[in-house]
């Protein structure tokens, strides 16, 4: 019901363009749509995570990306991501350049965190994506039963020590996954998420992010 009544909200009073605030037919104007930054094809891969067969971002996490992710995140707007999340599906390789996954699986996020944003950015990124890939989204794969610091400012060391026993696999899963996150730094929480998931028989992972960022790139309370 409340997806019904979302999309009939819609149609009556279409979301503006994120960027300039005027309507746009896919979530963003066409204007603003030309200014929207790729990363060149043959950088999109992110190297050496452990655990983690492929990973793909497609944005670079710098400005306009950034800010709307900011806005998103720390603003309790979803509709930015909304617009971007078309865009990741689209740019996104296909099944076979993702090691043949059977579900996707969004990264989650602590649920005290859950309740003040109001919603999980990784989500809101993977519905989209899995209906491009023809794929369910399956999060109770993967947990996050507490909440550790924020990882922006630490080493990639820090990272993975901040990280350890971040995510639980609750049930066995011998299906593989294709992980979806906002933004990737050193691969981290995207190692650490395969680790679990290893334990609970998945036999391959690999990941799709919207950005990619240095970690000279991150805000405040970026993980």
């Amino acid at each position: 019901m409340g997806s019904l009544l979302s999309a009939f909200a819609d149609f009556l009073f279409p979301p503006a363009c994120p960027l300039c605030s005027r309507d746009g037919d896919d979530g963003f104007c066409g204007a603003c749509a030309l200014t929207i930054p790729y990363l060149s094809v043959d950088v999109r891969r992110v190297a050496d995570v452990e655990g983690v067969a492929v990973v793909v971002s497609v944005f670079p996490y710098a400005p306009p990306i950034r800010d709307l992710v900011v806005r998103a995140k720390y603003g309790g707007d979803p509709h930015p991501l909304t617009a971007l999340a078309a865009r990741l599906a689209d740019a996104a390789p296909p099944a076979a350049e993702l090691a043949y996954p059977a579900a996707v699986v969004p990264i989650p996020i602590a649920r005290d965190r859950l309740r003040v944003r109001g919603f999980n950015q990784a989500s809101v990124l993977a519905r989209p994506l899995a209906d491009r890939l023809g794929l369910p989204v399956t999060p109770w794969v993967l947990r996050r039963p507490g909440r550790h610091p924020a990882q922006a400012g630490l080493s990639a060391a820090g990272r993975r020590r901040n990280l350890r026993g971040a995510f639980v696999a609750p049930t066995a899963f011998p299906h593989a996954v294709l992980l979806v996150d906002d933004v990737v730094t050193t691969g981290s929480t995207l190692a650490e998420a395969a680790r679990a998931l290893r334990g609970a028989g998945v036999p391959r992972v690999a990941a799709v992010c919207l950005c990619r960022a240095e970690r000279k790139d991150e805000v405040p309370g970026q993980k």
